[in-house]
């Protein structure tokens, strides 16, 4: 059912977001790293990329299913989308975000990069390059939909279905 495989793809998809413990980070560091993450707008690209993708999913999903259950469908759908949000969101993995960049910037590094990114000449690229990083996905979204029944077919004809 074609239903079920996107489903699948939409949870396998988010099934990388799950990372190892954040290790200790010092107060310090930890803030110099969330205001490397204010500055680059981490939160915002993270909730517009991943959560959007998988709003997009689901209302694609929506559409293949049939018109007199589609109502139950959405509701399902909103339901699914507030319980990703609630245990896959931001909130979830700052703190993982933190300890992985605090592993790879020590807090000098991050000193000078900050107040760099607080350019308000870099903002205005970080604005634009969010804002072109949305239409491209938007972009890759229609044509992969395009494309999907070609994999399909490509995916069973290998397999022998």
């Amino acid at each position: 059912m074609k239903i079920s495989r996107t489903l699948l793809i939409a949870v396998l998809s988010l099934s990388g977001l799950s990372w190892a413990p954040a290790a200790e980070v010092t107060p310090e560091h930890r803030e110099a790293v969330l205001k490397m993450l204010k500055a680059t707008r981490q939160k915002e690209i993270f909730e517009k990329t991943t959560m959007g993708a998988v709003r997009a999913s689901m209302e694609e999903m929506k559409l293949q299913v049939p018109i007199e259950k589609q109502e139950a469908f959405g509701r399902a759908v909103t339901r699914v989308v507030q319980l990703l949000e609630e245990e896959l969101g931001w909130d979830k993995l700052q703190d993982q975000v933190v300890a992985l960049y605090a592993e790879r910037l020590s807090l000098a590094d991050l000193n000078e990069l900050v107040p760099l990114l607080e350019n308000p000449a870099m903002q205005k690229y970080l604005t634009i390059s969010t804002e072109v990083g949305t239409k491209i996905g938007e972009v890759n979204r229609e044509m992969m939909s395009k494309i999907q029944p070609k994999i399909f077919e490509i995916i069973q004809e290998e397999m022998g279905s």
